[in-house]
C-alpha cells in the first residue's frame, strides 16, 4: 500500500473518529437535566428494570398499552450498579444509539463507498432525530442497532459463502492438475464461517421482536431479498434460499417464547388493537382512514413531521430543505441502480425504508419518530449516496481545470460546512428550543422532578448523605448549588437539622400508579420520605405521620370545595422555584396540622367500615343540599384508611323513590395502591341532576368497588353489615 492510499486512509479514519466523538458529545451533554423529567413511558421503564433488578423475569409487560422486555432488562444491568434511577435508562439508550453508527457504517462502507458510509454516519451522528431517540428512556432506541446487526452479519454470511465457494473452486481447478492435491477446503475459524455469521444474523433478528412492534414488520427484509434474487440473480438465489431460510427459523426460534406469551395471553396488547383501526376498516371496504395516514405520513420526510412535542418540534420534518433535496435524489439514484443493475444493497436500503415507514404509513404521522423507528439506520444512507454521487461527479468535472487536489479540498469543504450546519441546527433546536419549552417541561413532569428533588434534599438527616447518586448526580449537577454552593449547603444543612419530615402527599393530574409515581421512584432516592399521592382538584390526603407536608403544583388548582378544609389543617410553607415560563407554577408545600379538626366541618356517621377493615367512612359534607335539575350536586367524604387497596373507585348515586339510578359520580382521586395505614383523605363526588327530574327529596347512597372487576365491596355499619352501598343522606330539587 502506498503511502497516499495510507495517509487517505488515516484521514477517512480521523473523520470517522470526529464524527464518533462529536455523537458521544451530544448524546450525553446534559443528560440528567434533559430531557427535562420523565415521561410516563420512560418512568414505566425504570420501574420495570427495577423490578427485574429485584427479581422478576417476565415475558412480556403489562404496564401501561404492554410492551416488550428486551430494553428492560437491559437496564436493569446498570440498575443494579446504580440504583433505581432513570440515568440507567437514559445510559443504556445512549449506548445502543451510538453503538448503530459504526455497525451502520460497516455495513454501508462494505456495500457502498467509504465515502457514502462516511456521510451516512455523519448524517446518523449530527441530526435531530437520532439526537432525540438517542436519549429518550423508550425501548424503540434498541430496536436500529439490533436490525441493523442482523442485516450485517447476513450480508457477512454471504460475503463468506462466496469467499469459501471461490476457495473451493481453485482447490478443485488445482486438484485436476494436480492428482495428488489434497481435497479439503482450507480451515476456518469458527468466526469465519458463513454459518456463524447466518447463526448471528438469525439471533439479533429474534431479538428485536423483544423490542418494539415495528420489528414484526421489519423481518420480512429478508424474505423480500429472496424474491428479489428469485427475479435477478438465480444462482444466488439457489446459493443463499437455505442460509436466509436458516436465519429465519433462528429468529423465530429465539422470538417463540414471547409469541407463545402473547397467543396464549389475547388482549394483553391494547396498543396492537388501537393502531390496527385503520386496517380494519380497510379490510371491511372503508380505504379512507389509511389512505388519510399514508398520504400524511408521505410528508414526514420533507414537509411536515410528527405534530408533538414530547418527540419532536411539532411540524419538523425529518430534513431540511438541503438535506431533503438529497434525499430524494438518493432514493432516485438507489432506484436506477437497483432496476438498471440490479444492485442488491441499493434494492435492501429501499424495502427497508418502506417496511421501517409502514407503521406510520398505517397509524399516521402522529408520533412517526417513534412509529417509524425502523426507518432510521437506513434513512440517512439515501441523502450520502446522492452527496456521494456529486461528489464524483464533480471532482471528474474539475480535475481538468484545476489541481489534482483542489476538487477534494472543494468538496470536503462543502460536506463540512453541511454538517456543521446540521451539528449546530440539532443542538440549538433540541437544547435550546425543544428542552426549554413549556409544553415539554409540562409532559416531562418537571414540577414533579422539583417536588422530588426537593424530597431528596429536605428529609432527615441521613437522606443528606443516604445514597452515592443524591450526593454527586442531583446535588453537584444543580446549577443553584453550583453557583451559590455556600450559602444552599447551609441553608439545606440547617433546614435538614431543624426538620424531620417523613410523609409528603403530592397533588397531581396523574396519581395512578405507572404515572407520577412512576417517576418518583426513578427520581426519590431519600429513605426516610414516605410518599402518598392524589389530584388536589378533587381530594385531599393529611398523612397519619408527624412532620408531613403536602405539595400541590399550579398543574393541579385545589378544588373550591376543598380550600376551607386545607386552611385549617395545614399552613403554607412555601413555594419552590420554578421558571417563569411553567405551566404549573407555583408549587406549593404546606405543612400538616392535626386533621381532626375536620370532624367539625363533616356530619359523623354510625362506624362505617369498607370491607375486611380496609377503610373506615368518617362523615360527609353535603356541599349543595338544595339545587335545581341541571345544577350539580357537591358531596364531599372523610375517610381514614388502613391498607392499600388498588384499582379502589368510590362511587355515589342519586336514585328516584323507585331505587332506580337518576346520576352517578364514579372517582377516587387518592388512588388505593399508595394508602397508607392511619391516613384520612377526602375525597369530592360531582355529578349534576337531569334536567328532567321533578322536584323533591332524592337519597344518595356511596359505595366502593374494584375497577378490574367490577365487584362491589361490603359495608358494615357498628359491626353489622349491610350491604354494598351505604345510604347517606338526600337532596333537595327544587322545582322553581
Amino acid at each position: 500500500m502506498g503511502r497516499g492510499n495510507i495517509g487517505q486512509q488515516r484521514l477517512h479514519h480521523g473523520w470517522l473518529w470526529l464524527i464518533l466523538l462529536t455523537a458521544v458529545c451530544l448524546r450525553l451533554y446534559q443528560i440528567t437535566n434533559v430531557p427535562p423529567g420523565l415521561t410516563h413511558d420512560e418512568a414505566d421503564h425504570g420501574i420495570s428494570a427495577w423490578d427485574v433488578v429485584n427479581g422478576q423475569r417476565p415475558i412480556y409487560f403489562t404496564i401501561g398499552y404492554g410492551r416488550e422486555p428486551l430494553y428492560d432488562y437491559l437496564s436493569a444491568g446498570l440498575m443494579a450498579l446504580l440504583g433505581p434511577t432513570y440515568l440507567a435508562g437514559r445510559l443504556t439508550a445512549v449506548f445502543f444509539n451510538l453503538l448503530l453508527i459504526p455497525v451502520l457504517f460497516t455495513w454501508v462502507r462494505h456495500n457502498f463507498t467509504y465515502r457514502i458510509a462516511l456521510l451516512t454516519t455523519a448524517g446518523l451522528a449530527l441530526s435531530f432525530w437520532p439526537q432525540m431517540t438517542g436519549r429518550q428512556m423508550l425501548r424503540s432506541t434498541i430496536l436500529p442497532p439490533l436490525f441493523t446487526l442482523a442485516v450485517y452479519f447476513f450480508w457477512q454470511g454471504m460475503k463468506k459463502a462466496k469467499e469459501k465457494a471461490k476457495a473451493k473452486a481453485k482447490r478443485e481447478d488445482a486438484s485436476r492438475i494436480m492428482h495428488h492435491a489434497v481435497h479439503q477446503l482450507p480451515n476456518y475459524p469458527i468466526t469465519q464461517l458463513p454459518i456463524t455469521n447466518y447463526l448471528l444474523s438469525g439471533l439479533f433478528l429474534g431479538l428485536t421482536f423483544y423490542t418494539y412492534l415495528p420489528a414484526r414488520v421489519l423481518w420480512l427484509l429478508f424474505p423480500a431479498l429472496l424474491v428479489f434474487w428469485f427475479l435477478a440473480n438465480r444462482p444466488l438465489f439457489h446459493q443463499t434460499w437455505r442460509s436466509t431460510l436458516l436465519v429465519l427459523f433462528v429468529a423465530g426460534l429465539v422470538g417463540l417464547p414471547l409469541f407463545y406469551y402473547l397467543t396464549t395471553h389475547p388482549g394483553v396488547e391494547v396498543r396492537v388493537e388501537e393502531l390496527s383501526a385503520p386496517l380494519t376498516a380497510a379490510f371491511r371496504g372503508d380505504f379512507a382512514p389509511l389512505w388519510h395516514n399514508t398520504h400524511d405520513s408521505l410528508r414526514i420526510f420533507t414537509s411536515e413531521g410528527d405534530s408533538t412535542w414530547r418527540y419532536n418540534i411539532p411540524g419538523q420534518p425529518f430534513f431540511n430543505p438541503v438535506m431533503g433535496f438529497f434525499f430524494y435524489l438518493g432514493l432516485l439514484i438507489a432506484l436506477w441502480q437497483t432496476i438498471r443493475h440490479r444492485h442488491m444493497p441499493s434494492f435492501c436500503a429501499l424495502v427497508w425504508l418502506l417496511l421501517g415507514l409502514s407503521p406510520s404509513l398505517i397509524t399516521g404521522p402522529e408520533l412517526a419518530t417513534t412509529q417509524a423507528i425502523g426507518t432510521q439506520p437506513v434513512l440517512y444512507l439515501f441523502p450520502a449516496i446522492a452527496l456521494g454521487k456529486l461528489g464524483d461527479w464533480e471532482i471528474r468535472g474539475l480535475r481538468n481545470q484545476l489541481s489534482p487536489i483542489t476538487p477534494y479540498r472543494l468538496l470536503i469543504t462543502a460536506y463540512c460546512l453541511l454538517f456543521t450546519f446540521t451539528a449546530v441546527s440539532t443542538f440549538y433546536n433540541y437544547f435550546i428550543i425543544w428542552a426549554n419549552e413549556p409544553a415539554v417541561r409540562v409532559q416531562y413532569e418537571t414540577t414533579m422532578m422539583t417536588a422530588m428533588r426537593y424530597l431528596n434534599e429536605h428529609g432527615t438527616r441521613a437522606a443528606a448523605v443516604s445514597t452515592f447518586y443524591n450526593y454527586f448526580i442531583i446535588w453537584a449537577n444543580e446549577p443553584a448549588v453550583r453557583v451559590q454552593y455556600e450559602t444552599t449547603m447551609m441553608t439545606a444543612m440547617r433546614y435538614l437539622n431543624e426538620h424531620g419530615t417523613r410523609a409528603a402527599a403530592v397533588s397531581t393530574t396523574t396519581p395512578g400508579q405507572f404515572h407520577s409515581p412512576a417517576l418518583a421512584q426513578m427520581t426519590l432516592h431519600n429513605p426516610n420520605i414516605t410518599l402518598r399521592w392524589f389530584d388536589a382538584r378533587a381530594s385531599l390526603v393529611w398523612p397519619d405521620t408527624a412532620n408531613s407536608i403536602l405539595m400541590i403544583p399550579g398543574f393541579t388548582p385545589l378544588a373550591p370545595g376543598l380550600v376551607d378544609y386545607l386552611k385549617h389543617t395545614a399552613v403554607f410553607s412555601q413555594s419552590l422555584s420554578l421558571r417563569a415560563t411553567d405551566a404549573d407554577r407555583p408549587l406549593n408545600i404546606y405543612q400538616v396540622k392535626a386533621p381532626e379538626v375536620l370532624l367539625t366541618y363533616f356530619e359523623t356517621v354510625p362506624t362505617t367500615i369498607i370491607g375486611d377493615h380496609l377503610a373506615e367512612l368518617l362523615g360527609y359534607d353535603l356541599q349543595t343540599a338544595t339545587v335545581q335539575p341541571g345544577e350539580p350536586v357537591h358531596l364531599a367524604t372523610l375517610w381514614r384508611v388502613y391498607q392499600p387497596l388498588p384499582e379502589a373507585v368510590l362511587f355515589t348515586h342519586m336514585l328516584a323513590p323507585d331505587g332506580t339510578l337518576l346520576a352517578q359520580a364514579d372517582q377516587l382521586d387518592v388512588p388505593g395502591f399508595a394508602w397508607q395505614a392511619g391516613d384520612t383523605f377526602v375525597q369530592l363526588h360531582e355529578f349534576k341532576v337531569p334536567e328532567a327530574t321533578a322536584a323533591g327529596s332524592y337519597p344518595l347512597s356511596i359505595g366502593l368497588y374494584l375497577r378490574g372487576t367490577r365487584q362491589r365491596l361490603p359495608i358494615s355499619t357498628n359491626n353489622e353489615p349491610i350491604g354494598d352501598h351505604l345510604p347517606l343522606t338526600t337532596v333537595t330539587i327544587r322545582g322553581d
